[in-house]
Parts: C-alpha cells; structure tokens; sequence
C-alpha cells in the first residue's frame, strides 16, 4: 500500500514534475527536494516493504542544469529506465522513468534551465562551501534517524562541510557532542570529547540512544591528519575487527576449556 504525504505544486519554472498515476510531485529549481522513502519524515511515504526508510531524493539545486536522483545506499535499490541505481546520483531527463519498489514514476522537465557560479569562501580558519550542492541537513534522532543513516547520506550526496552532533542532556543537565568532517563524502575527521579520528566515530556510533540532535554546516576545518576514507570502508573494518576480536576470544575460551579438563583428568 502507498501513502503519500500533501505536497504543494509550484509553477514556477524551472522544474522536474514526476507522476504517478493521477498523482504528480513538483520538485522546483533551487527549492526544496523531495524525499521519499518508508518513513514517516519523507515527503513522499511509500508503505511498500521494498522501499527502505529513507531510500531515495530528487533534487534540482540551483547551481546545476539537471535535476538528479539520489538512492540513499537503499536495500533493494532505485532503478531508472531499467537500470539498477544504488548507492549513487544519476542526472535525470525529460521521459525518464523512476522506479522505487513498486512505484513507478514518469519524470516531465518544465521551464528554461539556468546556471549559477559556484563560490567558495575563507573565512579565518575554516573554509565554508557555497559549492556544497547538497540541502541542508539536521534534526534529532530518533528509531528511524540514526546516526547511521546521516553520515550513509553524506557518503552517497557526497558532500562537503561538519556534521556537528550532541548528546541528550545527562542527570547533571551537561551536553557532550562532537563533530564529524567530510569532504565530497569522505570522512576526513572526528572528534567526540577528548578522543579523536575513528576511535571518536566508533564511541559516536556506539552512543545511539543517547544522541540528540544534528545539524550539518558547510564549513570545514581544516586537519592535519586526515582520515580520509569512505564510510562504508570504515564500517568494513569495524565489523571485520569485531569478527577478529570475537574469533580470538572464542580460542581463548577453547584453550581454557581444554587446560581445565586436562587439570580434571590428568
């Protein structure tokens, strides 16, 4: 079953109009996406079992030609003009078609195109990005926004600023947060209290219930030492430590078994 959430259409051109049946979705140039997905914050709800919780945005930013499609590393993918999407943006074009599980929608250019410059700005020690393409991004935590899903999205947008974070308030009211740096996607620093680089990730990602709120900035500060991958390669080798640390404390716990039998029977 599909649910759609009210969405105003704009005649304001330029713009990329997707249908679906009777229904159309009007995302305008340089204006707010449209966000579709299983959960209840998209803008565009698909009850579907194929769709994941945040699986895809249209987007046209004001400085690009074309609108673009982006599959937020879905479960089971977006699919345009039959090709398989996953994980990345593709430009979209006047008859495109979409499909997102078992949705299908029909993509209709309206207006001129334009361009904007790009501009990129110094201000004392960070850098902010005016070329960053992508929305703006923040809000609080919650069973179907984890942290997870953000720093996925900022791979996948492959953006470029801070993604500042913080801690719902302890017993004693104190609020610890930290931050997350990423350039065109990948992580380049991370700071949670006094720790920092990828052991500062690895405690962020083990705080889930107890995160707050988020909010991303197109500033960066610049690092000395830069971590420099991709955040599903981080999670690759943080999932292979894992299988590493728990095969060797299961022949740990084999090699004790076997002393304290050979102590039974001697």
């Amino acid at each position: 079953m599909l649910e759609f959430k009210h969405m105003s259409e704009r005649d304001e051109p330029p713009a990329v109009r997707l249908s679906y049946g009777e229904r159309t979705f009007t995302v305008v140039k340089g204006r707010v996406p449209l966000r579709v997905g299983r959960h209840q914050e998209n803008d565009l709800v698909l009850r579907d079992s194929l769709v994941s919780r945040f699986h895809a945005t249209i987007r046209w930013d004001a400085d690009t030609s074309t609108p673009m499609l982006y599959d937020n590393g879905s479960q089971n993918g977006t699919t345009l003009n039959g090709e398989p999407v996953r994980g990345q943006a593709v430009a979209i074009s006047d008859g495109d078609r979409i499909q997102i599980g078992s949705a299908r929608f029909d993509v209709e250019l309206l207006g001129e195109e334009e361009g904007a410059p790009a501009l990129i700005e110094r201000t004392s020690d960070s850098v902010t990005l005016f070329s960053d393409r992508g929305p703006e991004i923040g809000g609080e935590f919650n069973e179907g926004r984890k942290l997870h899903d953000v720093l996925q999205q900022l791979e996948v947008e492959q953006r470029s600023g801070t993604l500042h974070i913080t801690c719902r308030p302890d017993a004693s009211g104190a609020v610890q947060g930290g931050q997350v740096t990423v350039c065109l996607g990948r992580l380049m620093a991370a700071t949670w209290g006094d720790l920092s680089s990828s052991r500062a990730l690895d405690v962020m990602l083990s705080q889930t219930i107890k995160l707050g709120a988020y909010n991303f900035s197109r500033e960066l500060d610049p690092t000395e030492f830069p971590l420099n991958m991709w955040y599903s390669d981080f999670l690759r080798l943080r999932n292979a430590e894992g299988q590493v640390t728990r095969s060797m404390s299961s022949e740990v716990s084999a090699a004790l078994r076997r002393v304290a039998r050979e102590r039974r029977d001697p």
